[in-house]
């Protein structure tokens, strides 16, 4: 699984009233799905950017197309070294999922998913941007601005990601910072492990030995 260095979502009050692009009556926190996607990309890949500070980065540059559209090749346009690759379009054929297990294994490579937000096919399509994590070949994670979270697919997409997934965005670069993670369980063990060691060192033992000896002196006073 990808380890993304922030999680963002879109609707954060920090941000979410920020006018996205130069569009009145459009904001970040109702429209910034892909900005904030490529926010949480660009951290991957080194550059500590917030969907605000990006936002601003693509309005001043005019980078954005139509005042507040996100093309797929735009985040190398504002951080060179992240390098866009290709798009993969799945809007009449479902996704292929062992193709994005494939490029998620790839250390380097990270994928945005384009999807129809509300898996309603009696209303159109209604894009969203994800940002892809991990997926076996069946089931994907995701990191999703709309709700700020690491989520399985199915939580609020339904039960079939390969009929909602449309496109998959890829990107490669350097990954920063890609350190070892725990789970809370271990964690506590590690935790709780060093402290007996520390009261150890500080008991004056330094191996094992030093705890026979001391074992060994107690029984000959007996």
């Amino acid at each position: 699984m990808k380890q993304l260095p922030v999680v963002y979502s879109q609707r954060d009050p920090k941000w979410a009233s920020q006018r996205l692009g130069t569009v009145d009556g459009s904001t970040i926190g109702a429209y910034g799905c892909y900005i904030s996607s490529f926010s949480m990309m660009a951290n991957f890949y080194g550059h500590s950017v917030t969907p605000a500070q990006l936002d601003d980065i693509y309005t001043n540059n005019g980078f954005y197309v139509n005042g507040n559209l996100c093309t797929d090749g735009s985040l190398q346009r504002a951080f060179a070294d992240c390098v866009y690759q290709k798009t993969y379009s799945y809007t009449s054929s479902p996704a292929d999922l062992n193709l994005l297990k494939s490029l998620l294994d790839d250390a380097n490579t990270l994928v945005i998913l384009e999807l129809d937000f509300d898996h309603n096919p009696n209303d159109g399509i209604q894009t969203h941007f994800v940002v892809a994590i991990d997926c076996d070949g069946t089931n994907v994670t995701i990191a999703d601005p709309w709700y700020g979270s690491e989520d399985n697919f199915t939580k609020n997409y339904g039960s079939n990601p390969s009929q909602t997934i449309l496109s998959f965005v890829v990107y490669k670069g350097n990954p920063v910072g890609q350190g070892t993670y725990v789970d809370a369980a271990t964690f506590t063990q590690l935790v709780t492990k060093a402290t007996a060691y520390d009261k150890f060192v500080v008991g004056g033992y330094n191996s094992i030995d030093d705890v026979n000896n001391k074992v060994n002196n107690l029984t000959d006073r007996k």
